[in-house]
């Protein structure tokens, strides 16, 4: 057990099998990867039907079900969504014990599938349903998967996972349970592994792949590009470092568990990584509302 001085997070999230030697990876995330690119997609689809292109219903919960082994991202014709994960968006979202959506009167999931409706039912587009239904599911998904799951799901079960992290997941898995578990949490927030080292313009644009394991190494997706855009904010005077203080503790807590250090070490970079991603949210809910506000004077 290494003491936390004497661990050093690497640059790039890549982490080295403990059982299968470090050319081996014990970095798996997949799942969340392909839920972080069906929500893009699932919100730009809804977006589009206002230029003219129609959708049904139907076809937004197969996206949301990922229910088709030949449907292809949307920018990306040549890779499938199974190729990346079977996983759906559906199986994750916030259930009955968060119950219902304030305001709503419903659950989340149903709350979706009623907002697929409004799109087929009046062929969406915002003046004639008096809201962007493209952003009510898009920003809620990423709160009601990606947001929950990582920090309410994932993190919880880090810090069950204490006795197991010593012990190869299923027995012959490159990983623990608790490396894995992280790493899950680490997959929602949707960061290219290479993040600390990239720049403001490229942390805030999508990065490019050209496999489908790329997309789970390579591509920025919104939580990790709105953690950048709100923290170089046009008239402060410096930046609020919120990117590089989820990244390093990502990269840290990570190293953390891979050196199996006591439990405080590791609670410590996830309170970092919580605590800064709440932050993100109240800054994109002001930088939301500012918008409004310059709209309506």
């Amino acid at each position: 057990t290494a003491g936390p001085d004497e661990v050093t997070a690497p640059d790039s999230y890549q982490f080295g099998s403990r059982f299968d030697g470090d050319d081996v990876s014990s970095v798996s995330y997949s799942g969340q990867t392909v839920r972080n690119v069906l929500i893009g997609d699932i919100k730009s689809t809804i977006a589009n039907t206002g230029s003219g292109t129609s959708t049904t219903a139907d076809a937004l919960v197969a996206l949301y079900e990922n229910s088709s082994a030949t449907a292809t991202l949307l920018n990306d014709p040549a890779i499938a969504y199974q190729d990346i994960s079977t996983k759906s968006v559906s199986g994750k979202i916030a259930g009955e014990d968060m119950g219902n959506v304030i305001g709503y009167g419903m659950l989340p999931d149903a709350l979706i599938r009623t907002w697929f409706d409004v799109v087929e039912a009046v062929d969406y587009d915002q003046t004639s349903t008096g809201i962007h239904i493209d952003q009510m599911v898009g920003k809620g998904l990423l709160g009601m998967v990606s947001y929950y799951q990582a920090t309410s799901v994932y993190f919880d079960k880090v810090n069950d996972d204490t006795e197991d992290n010593s012990v190869a997941s299923d027995g012959t898995d490159p990983y623990t349970d608790m490396e894995h578990h992280f790493d899950e949490a680490f997959g929602y927030y949707g960061a290219a592994i290479g993040y600390k080292n990239m720049t403001e313009s490229e942390r805030q644009s999508s990065g490019s792949a050209t496999t489908a394991a790329e997309y789970t190494t390579l591509v920025n997706f919104d939580w990790a590009k709105y953690a950048s855009k709100r923290s170089n904010v046009t008239g402060c005077s410096q930046s609020t470092g919120l990117d590089d203080s989820i990244m390093d503790a990502f990269l840290l807590g990570r190293a953390h568990i891979s050196a199996e250090s006591p439990l405080a070490d590791i609670q410590e970079q996830m309170d970092i990584v919580m605590n800064g991603w709440e932050t993100v949210i109240v800054a994109n809910i002001i930088h939301y509302a500012a918008e409004v506000h310059g709209l309506m004077v």
